[in-house]
């Protein structure tokens, strides 16, 4: 048996500076052999909300409204060997949430929960990344404990990356490969 899914979807997201480095370069040089853009170091506020529609084929209806906010610190420019760059993000996530859905996928969590990214520079172009949530929600089992982490290490290029992940919760290992820049008109020496 087949069953449908439509979605409608919104995203409204800003940023907003609040301490930025001075001096960042205008546009990528020979320095940047690890980043495809210029890397802004500085404190940044985050924020956004995300709606969604879900309408299944057996007429059932899932209506979701995320709002996320935190700060973003990225420390260090990428152009150096070691310990170089580091992005952290704190994203706080709350959720109002009616229906459910049909499928297990795409069953919204309205967990409250603060969402935890890091990325960090350990030599030349490996790159150590986590993604993880701390649950937030008096009402859950998990209540103060990280769920859904993801761990990463990934080979960045201004080009190319490619890396390997593995994700806790479904015991998921996977590799990933993105390729750079396919609208860059410019020349510049190899690297």
């Amino acid at each position: 048996k087949i069953s449908m899914r439509n979605v409608f979807t919104a995203t409204y997201e800003n940023e907003i500076p609040i301490i930025q480095k001075k001096n960042i370069d205008d546009q990528i040089d020979i320095s940047y052999k690890y980043s495809p853009e210029v890397i802004k170091p500085g404190l940044t506020w985050l924020s956004s909300v995300k709606a969604g529609f879900f309408f299944y084929g057996d007429g059932s209806q899932q209506k979701a409204i995320s709002f996320s906010s935190g700060p973003r610190i990225i420390l260090g420019s990428y152009k150096k060997k070691y310990f170089d760059y580091t992005d952290l993000n704190l994203q706080a996530n709350f959720i109002i949430k009616d229906g459910e859905s049909t499928f297990a996928f795409d069953d919204v969590d309205k967990t409250q929960k603060l969402k935890f990214e890091l990325d960090q520079q350990i030599i030349g172009p490996l790159l150590f990344s986590y993604e993880g949530y701390f649950n937030l929600d008096n009402n859950s089992s998990n209540f103060g404990e990280f769920t859904n982490n993801t761990y990463a290490l990934n080979i960045k290029r201004r080009a190319y990356s490619v890396g390997a992940f593995y994700k806790q919760s479904s015991q998921a290992f996977g590799i990933q490969f993105n390729v750079n820049n396919f609208n860059y008109l410019g020349s510049s020496s190899k690297f």
